[in-house]
């Protein structure tokens, strides 16, 4: 890696395009004025490579934010089924679907016993996109008739707490 890089370069570094990096040069020039790690030689800048950091994407886009999501799933199953049955059920769904999709699954899961005792419930999140919704109601769906939901999740901490309400079993799984 290079210990200075000019704007040009860095174009294929971040992910902005040259008039973009030319409108953020102007807020990184005021910042580092009297810093040798910016400096103009010629007519062009070398910016070190300890301040490239300046010039990433500040809002990432729909596509990027989709990918960097993970999806809450709940899996109901009719019938009432102990914690055993819905750990045993979850572990044959992350492995079919990672045998299907060829991709890494990694899945933290919380089963909870529905109000006043009623069936046990599943809710898991995992790395994989809503994209793969179907595959998840058809393999969730394989050993036992269940009701499942698919939602993305934008910010994990905030469902942390609706997850810790009332746990029978939780942990991770990966395949």
């Amino acid at each position: 890696m290079k210990e200075y890089y000019n704007l040009k370069e860095l174009e294929g570094l971040v992910d902005l395009k040259t008039r973009q990096l030319k409108y953020r040069m102007k807020k990184v020039k005021e910042k580092y004025k009297n810093d040798d790690r910016l400096y103009r030689d010629k007519k062009q800048w070398n910016i070190h490579k300890s301040i490239i950091f300046e010039f990433d994407r500040k809002k990432i886009s729909k596509d990027a934010r989709i990918c960097k999501t993970n999806t809450l799933v709940t899996i109901n199953p009719d019938g009432n089924y102990d914690v055993e049955y819905n750990y045993q059920l979850l572990k044959d769904l992350i492995r079919d679907l990672n045998i299907a999709i060829g991709i890494h699954v990694t899945c933290d899961y919380y089963i909870e016993q529905g109000e006043r005792g009623q069936k046990f419930h599943t809710h898991f999140t995992t790395n994989l996109t809503p994209k793969f919704s179907r595959l998840i109601y058809r393999y969730a769906n394989v050993y036992t008739r269940c009701n499942v939901d698919v939602r993305c999740v934008y910010e994990e901490w905030q469902l942390l707490d609706y997850l810790q309400k009332e746990i029978a079993a939780q942990g991770t799984i990966t395949c």
